[in-house]
């Protein structure tokens, strides 16, 4: 990462006109071609740089601009590191959290990733792409975002709407929506039936869904009433409170938070320098 924040400084730039990262660096440290060997993989099944037992290295004609001596120091250091952070690697970003996704670097534009259990970080800046951390407690997101919400929803704010040009492809997906809603209805139906679930949790998992069923519901109608947006601002806080009682419910489980978050923010924006989160609904 930090020869690619490095060579990006420099102003170099790969041969697509993209930025260097992490993973552009470790393929170069261990592409053989540099040490006089061609590498080929006849089948075509990985991805460029993985290994594969379908991998053919041979030496080839062309002159070498690195020795194997370095070389395979150099493949030894980076096999090593990645041992020694294996464990580290196999604890982190794989928790769910129903900010997953949302959150954006004002700087670079990347997704703010989980670093460790407790902290988000700038996808881009792990990659070397971006010279912001944005190393943020990700419970402080939570907090503000879920007091925004609630100001939304019980205070008389001013809401600021933009018009789009794609209601018809949001109406296609808000009604493929709604065509899931009957088979996770049948799922939770059968999973009770077959004693999986108990009579508690379907119930409680039939309200979720009900609850989810009239959000895009509402949505749709909106969308196929062509209403003044201004007309459907207590529809717009109703839908707030819902999706912030399911929030802050530790009742719910994590899966659904995710699922009703993303389904009614588009974006969070975060700026750590100037101390600024802009939190953007979906229409």
């Amino acid at each position: 990462m930090q020869i690619a924040k490095y060579i990006n400084n420099l102003g170099y730039r790969t041969h697509r006109g993209n930025k260097f990262e992490n993973r552009t660096v470790e393929y170069i440290l261990t592409n053989p071609v540099y040490i006089g060997y061609a590498r080929w993989t006849p089948t075509h099944k990985i991805k460029r740089g993985q290994a594969s037992t379908d991998t053919i290295i041979k030496k080839s004609q062309h002159a070498p601009i690195v020795s194997e001596e370095i070389f395979y120091k150099v493949n030894e250091l980076i096999k090593h590191n990645k041992e020694i952070h294996k464990k580290y690697h196999k604890s982190t970003a794989s928790t769910l959290h129903w900010l997953n996704g949302l959150i954006k670097c004002k700087y670079c534009g990347h997704t703010l990733i989980r670093n460790t259990k407790d902290f988000y970080q700038c996808s881009g800046y792990t990659k070397g792409k971006c010279l912001k951390s944005q190393m943020v407690k990700i419970g402080a997101i939570e907090n503000v975002i879920l007091h925004q919400i609630k100001d939304d929803f019980t205070k008389n704010l001013k809401i600021n709407y933009t018009t789009r040009n794609n209601s018809d492809s949001e109406m296609s997906i808000l009604i493929s929506e709604l065509g899931k809603m009957k088979e996770k209805e049948q799922r939770i139906k059968e999973a009770y039936m077959n004693g999986i679930d108990s009579l508690e949790e379907y119930k409680e998992n039939k309200k979720f869904l009900q609850t989810q069923k009239i959000m895009l519901e509402k949505q749709l109608n909106k969308l196929k009433n062509k209403k003044n947006p201004s007309d459907n601002e207590n529809t717009i806080k109703e839908q707030l409170k819902t999706v912030y009682n399911i929030l802050i419910d530790n009742k719910v489980d994590m899966q659904r938070k995710y699922e009703v978050s993303h389904l009614i923010i588009d974006k969070i924006v975060f700026a750590r320098d100037e101390g600024t989160l802009e939190l953007t609904y979906k229409q």
